[in-house]
């Protein structure tokens, strides 16, 4: 049965189980409750992965806090329709390698310590004492000398060198500023807080009301300095399978769900069609949809084979039959419209024939009678990772798959869980990598940088004679300001990638949000389109009852 159809199965079943037990647009779990002045008891959300660790640097490894943490940390700046805007600094200026911001006064954490410039300058040396190999590509960190204190609510980043992106890497929620007091009694707090959180932001973890592995709930922060939210309560559900959170939605257990990470295509066309529940799409391109070759291992060390690759994926099929036309068709791996990325190139166009000439060329002979070809007696083989439950990679692994099969390769999908693929991807322990960029902000700097080591670009780069080539220019990219040089940069890092053919893009995304209409009535996106943020719900108040 397709996909398609076993949605309509699914729908089918729930319905009936759900008039069968009486409940109505709600499960008897959960109740819409309006409270005085126009809030709600709670709005619930799901995750596909757990949360490790409720820190800031314990948001990132491929963990689910990551996409929730700036309703609890927040950073000097933020992002905003392609802008950097304010957040807990009200100004900043800036004079070659140094930063000066303004603070702003009167915000306190959780935990009832204020917060100043001191704290900024603790939680930056901190985070760049203990950043390890996981933030040694993240530049504002990294190439930071120092921080000074000028005075209370003044503080002053000094970097070894000018770095052009400095203020778009502070708008990362690596930076958010926890309090001081989780750095106490000499605490290394990363990757091993556990119990409660240490922000400004307009919600904090409530352990007592969390089950670790199900669900955690974050609490409204009454103190904080902003414009509080309507939900006094934030409830995230952790559900791994992509099939189980959209029954999820549908039985009311989860009342909005954002990220095409966790969502595929397949349910925004179901969900759309459904008048009970909204579906929206970003206007922005968030990151690009790619297959990453591996220039280092078997076949895919001749660069004929990996152009044949190239010209053997039809991305229009793609797009209508697995992503319902709701992204575009890429043709370079970073996205034109982004500062310094409209490089010109020579798409590798859908051209089967091309193809199959350019594994002659190289050697592997079609065998008759059989679909795989050979060479030296050895088939073509090679293996495939892709994340699980993450958006649609699994039926465009599927899809690339056959695809490659008709120009007689046998591309062995292998698909695991997050942390297990990004193990794999880091290791380079694949020939062929569903993967994409890291989207905005990061792109395109944060993209490029951790190609020189935590990356999975990386050791996918280290068949390249022009490795070392690479590795400089993106040593420089990051010591210069001088726009003109960074724009040679950049021409000369996205021609040769495309040259090696070590990306084959497929489709530039778009974030996506579902929410059910009997709670909430509209929701937008926030700056940064992946990221949850409570403040743009608009509930549907008619709907609540006690």
């Amino acid at each position: 049965m397709s996909r398609k159809g076993i949605w309509l199965l699914v729908a089918l079943i729930l319905a009936i189980m759900l008039i069968a037990a009486g409940c109505g647009q709600q499960t008897a779990a959960r109740k819409n409750t309006l409270l005085p002045g126009g809030e709600v008891a709670e709005v619930v959300s799901c995750d596909a992965l757990d949360f490790t660790s409720f820190d800031v640097k314990g948001a990132g490894g491929a963990q689910g806090f990551f996409f929730h943490s700036a309703l609890v940390y927040e950073t000097l700046v933020g992002y905003q329709q392609g802008q950097i805007v304010p957040r807990l600094a009200e100004s900043w200026e800036m004079n070659g390698r140094e930063y000066v911001f303004h603070l702003k006064k009167g915000v306190m954490f959780t935990d009832g310590s204020p917060f100043n410039a001191a704290v900024v300058k603790l939680n930056l040396e901190m985070l760049k004492q203990h950043s390890g190999v996981q933030l040694a590509w993240f530049g504002a960190i990294a190439q930071l000398e120092a921080v000074e204190v000028v005075d209370e609510y003044t503080v002053k980043l000094i970097y070894k060198q000018p770095y052009y992106a400095a203020l778009q890497d502070l708008t990362g929620v690596w930076t958010g500023m926890m309090s001081p007091k989780i750095f106490e009694n000499g605490n290394i707090p990363y990757g091993k807080t556990f119990t409660a959180t240490y922000g400004t932001g307009p919600y904090q973890l409530a352990l007592e009301q969390s089950e670790k592995g199900k669900y955690y709930t974050f609490v409204r922060n009454e103190g904080y300095w902003g414009e509080k939210p309507k939900a006094k309560k934030y409830i995230v559900k952790i559900i791994p399978g992509l099939d189980a959170r959209m029954m999820a939605l549908r039985a009311g257990e989860v009342d909005f769900v954002v990220g095409e990470r966790l969502i595929s295509q397949d349910a925004v066309a179901q969900f759309r069609s459904d008048k009970n529940f909204g579906v929206k799409i970003s206007e922005e391109r968030m990151r690009t949809r790619k297959l990453l070759l591996n220039t280092a291992r078997g076949p895919l060390m001749d660069a004929k084979v990996r152009k044949a690759i190239a010209c053997s994926i039809n991305k229009a099929t793609i797009i209508k039959n697995i992503l319902y036309d709701m992204e575009e068709s890429a043709d370079h791996v970073l996205n034109p419209n982004l500062p310094y990325c409209d490089v010109k190139v020579v798409p590798y166009e859908y051209n089967q024939e091309q193809a199959r000439a350019l594994l002659e060329e190289a050697g592997w002979k079609q065998v008759p009678g059989q679909p795989i070809r050979e060479k030296e007696g050895q088939p073509l083989t090679l293996e495939m990772i892709y994340r699980t439950g993450y958006g649609s990679d699994t039926e465009v692994a599927q899809a690339v798959q056959g695809q490659l099969r008709e120009i007689g390769i046998d591309a062995r999908t292998a698909g695991t869980e997050m942390m297990t693929a990004y193990n794999k991807g880091t290791a380079g322990e694949f020939d062929i990598a569903v993967s994409s960029t890291y989207g905005l902000p990061y792109d395109p700097h944060t993209y490029i940088s951790p190609m020189l080591n935590n990356s999975w670009d990386n050791p996918a780069q280290q068949g390249l004679s022009r490795k070392k080539e690479i590795n400089e220019k993106i040593v420089r990219l990051f010591q210069t300001v001088d726009t003109a040089e960074i724009q040679e940069i950049y021409s000369y890092l996205l021609t040769v990638l495309h040259e090696e053919v070590v990306n084959v893009p497929i489709a530039y995304s778009k974030e996506v949000l579902i929410f059910n209409r009997n709670k909430i009535k509209d929701i937008d996106f926030s700056g940064l389109p992946n990221l949850v943020d409570i403040s743009q719900i608009t509930f549907n108040l008619k709907e609540y009852r006690g």
